[in-house]
């Protein structure tokens, strides 16, 4: 494999997590020489930034205007590779990563997106609670229904630059969803959006609070990102038509325990009235929350 990879990692406050990444990276199959890693922060605020400093096997650059998707678009202007390959300062990218996403584009140059499999496990003191990991492993980060959609999320994705950057690079005025919209232009410009279950990224599961806080910016970000009068209700639609899905997914796969669906029937509740919460004041004027 004779091309170059950039690998872009966005991070905010996450220099233990950000580090066990680097160091996944840095074990890849591929020789080293071959790829880049490029660290952007995001205004850290907790030392995660003069940790990356210390560090000689990275390009790190910083973009302060807060969102992930400035700090890619950030990374983007200095990369180097033929490939942009995006994934999360908490994930662990598997040691054949890079190789698998790469073996995927030798299969057509039509492909705009290949987009790898998450698998969620539970960290060390990590507090995740059997109902938190129960949901993470059947509602969260499923590439393949995205790609099925045209979708993906850059926890585990690659793309060539040249189609990243004839977009325009991601929408930076959103805190969320600004993947799914790059997938649906790479989509809409007829280049296939592809599924490479080889290509595994580990991911942590997240606790109760964190999935609440998850959902919160996800509402926040579908809110940015509609600009129709309507979009109160088109959104609140779209919440009630996820949590009718969901209660029939629970209440319909038949490897669950009677236990196991009514805790998830229950957390799937209460994050319906996070949700609806979340809306409502993002009505009366709230803004869209970073995390």
């Amino acid at each position: 494999m004779d091309c170059f990879v950039s690998v872009i990692v966005p991070v905010w406050n996450d220099a233990r997590r950000v580090e066990r990444c680097i160091a996944a990276l840095e074990n890849q199959s591929i020789d080293r020489s071959h790829y880049e890693i490029i660290i952007a922060d995001n205004g850290s605020e907790d030392g995660t930034f003069e940790f990356l400093s210390s560090l000689r096997n990275i390009i790190l650059v910083q973009e302060c205007a807060p969102g992930s998707y400035a700090a890619r678009n950030k990374a983007l202007q200095v990369a180097k590779g033929e490939f942009i390959a995006f994934t999360d300062s908490d994930c662990i990218p598997n040691h054949e990563w890079l190789e698998s996403h790469l073996k995927m584009f030798n299969q057509g140059a039509e492909i705009g997106l290949s987009a790898g499999f998450i698998d969620f496990f539970i960290e060390d003191g990590g507090g995740v609670e059997d109902v938190a990991f129960l949901f993470e492993s059947m509602f969260s980060m499923n590439q393949e229904s995205y790609v099925s959609q045209g979708l993906a999320i850059t926890a585990n994705w690659m793309s060539p630059k040249a189609v990243l950057c004839d977009i325009g690079g991601f929408d930076c005025s959103l805190k969320s969803g600004g993947d799914h919209k790059m997938a649906s232009e790479i989509t809409n410009r007829r280049y296939k959006v592809v599924y490479c279950a080889e290509a595994l990224v580990k991911h942590p599961a997240r606790n109760v609070a964190e999935l609440f806080r998850k959902r919160r910016r996800v509402i926040g970000g579908s809110w940015d990102k509609t600009t129709n009068r309507l979009r109160f209700f088109l959104i609140l639609k779209g919440i009630i038509t996820l949590y009718v899905k969901r209660i029939i997914t629970v209440f319909s796969f038949g490897k669950l325990r009677f236990y196991d669906r009514l805790s998830l029937g229950i957390f799937l509740s209460r994050m319906l009235l996070v949700s609806l919460v979340e809306l409502m004041q993002l009505q009366l004027g709230k803004p869209s929350e970073r995390s």
